[in-house]
């Protein structure tokens, strides 16, 4: 059964690599799609160039917001002007394997009890052309499992699920600002199955722009913030509470790396010289018995 999939675009100053994901939607094998593309207020030429790049394709939706919103009201706009059976998000400097709607399509159609699937990705240079680096594994979610919370980001893109499934949760949440998808995963977890597919679907493009990129530690910091804002929400929803995850995964995790700096920071000293380095690895890893 061919099911229609709305493609869900999101953009913010990302007119530049737009063309490439255009590209990757009109060479899909798969033919019954459309773009919703809702525009977040651009600075730069953005919207002329997306204009000018959708120009008299009926497949392609352009709104553009009033004032700068945020991530997640452009999304949530994104969700609520699609009209497929299936919805499917897609960043504007990101493109999809041209097999992927077919793929996805598939799934569904073949598996009803599903709301949500989701496809392993690669992560490229600026250009498209060259593997940083990939996913080689992702995993079924057991929602009665705690890690269910998704710590680990196992769901990543290309993520595509049902819109009726979407309609009966509270949908995207307008106030985040970032993991705004993994909120969304979330609570699609709780209308039903969900399934990993094993193939690589989804080319992620990294650049300095780019929203997990572009202020360094404080962009970590903010994605942390927002990545337990999600989480604290599921737990609200299923009246559970987790305070001793906070405490084992995330403050563990913070002084690890810590540690780790600062260890690093020591071995790259101007006064730590090349024969230290090597007599402390000896002493970890030959101790005499």
């Amino acid at each position: 059964m061919s099911k229609k999939i709305s493609i869900l675009i999101a953009n913010y100053n990302n007119g530049e690599f737009f063309q490439d994901c255009w590209n990757s939607l009109v060479n899909q094998t798969y033919s019954n799609w459309e773009a919703i593309i809702v525009d977040d207020k651009s600075t730069d030429n953005s919207v002329e160039i997306i204009r000018q790049i959708i120009h008299g394709d009926s497949r392609a939706k352009l709104h553009i917001n009033e004032r700068n919103l945020g991530c997640g009201y452009t999304k949530r706009r994104c969700a609520e002007l699609g009209c497929g059976e299936l919805y499917g998000f897609l960043d504007p400097d990101d493109t999809l394997e041209p097999n992927a709607l077919e793929l996805m399509n598939s799934v569904f159609s073949e598996n009803t009890s599903v709301v949500l699937a989701y496809s392993k990705h690669r992560r490229y240079d600026s250009t498209l052309t060259n593997i940083i680096s990939k996913e080689y594994n992702i995993s079924s979610i057991d929602s009665k499992d705690i890690f269910y919370f998704n710590l680990s980001g196992t769901i990543t893109a290309f993520a595509v699920f049902k819109a009726d499934a979407y309609k009966k949760t509270a949908g995207i949440d307008a106030y985040m600002l970032r993991a705004v998808d993994q909120d969304l995963y979330l609570k699609l977890c709780e209308m039903g199955e969900t399934m990993p597919v094993h193939e690589y679907l989804y080319k992620y493009r990294i650049h300095a722009n780019g929203i997990s990129t572009g202020d360094g530690i404080a962009t970590v910091s903010k994605a942390e913030y927002w990545q337990w804002y999600a989480i604290n929400a599921a737990a609200k929803r299923r009246g559970v509470y987790v305070e001793d995850l906070f405490s084992q995964y995330y403050i563990n995790k913070s002084m690890y790396n810590k540690l780790a700096k600062d260890y690093q920071l020591v071995l790259n000293s101007v006064g730590f010289k090349l024969s230290r380095k090597l007599s402390a690895v000896k002493s970890i890893f030959f101790k005499k018995k």
